[in-house]
């Protein structure tokens, strides 16, 4: 039971990681557009 819990975070740690790459990445986009 405590490994599920583990895995799941896990997993959700990833899923925010690669958010936060993808939203850092549009954010540069958006402001080398404004420049």
């Amino acid at each position: 039971q405590v490994q599920e819990k583990e895995e799941k975070l896990r997993r959700k740690i990833q899923f925010l990681k690669k958010n936060f790459f993808r939203i850092k990445k549009n954010l540069q986009n958006m402001l080398c557009s404004l420049i």
